[in-house]
């Protein structure tokens, strides 16, 4: 869940501060990304996690662009969710070569 949502999260403001005024382009575009890393990060596990890895991309997608038009163009609240989303896949990096 924390891929397709994270990635989506990301890509949709950083998109939207890219492109302030294609808000429909941005919003199709990140919902198609958040849907597709969910589905394939969710199929390496069993269905169940690769709907859930998809519906959680597409949820994220959508409101994604949303919070970055609030944010507008805070380098701060980027700089924020880009920290977050790296240190979140390391931590998940080193907890899944344990299992």
């Amino acid at each position: 869940m924390m891929a397709g949502g994270f990635f989506s999260i990301s890509a949709g403001v950083i998109l939207i501060y890219q492109y302030p005024l294609k808000f429909v382009y941005v919003t199709i575009g990140t919902t198609v990304i958040g849907m597709v890393i969910g589905a394939i990060f969710g199929s390496l596990f069993d269905y169940q996690t690769l709907l859930t890895g998809y519906i959680n991309g597409l949820m994220m997608g959508v409101m994604a662009p949303m919070i970055g038009a609030v944010a507008q163009n805070n380098l701060i609240f980027l700089g924020f969710i880009e920290v977050l989303f790296i240190s979140s896949t390391i931590l998940i990096s080193l907890s899944a070569k344990r299992t």
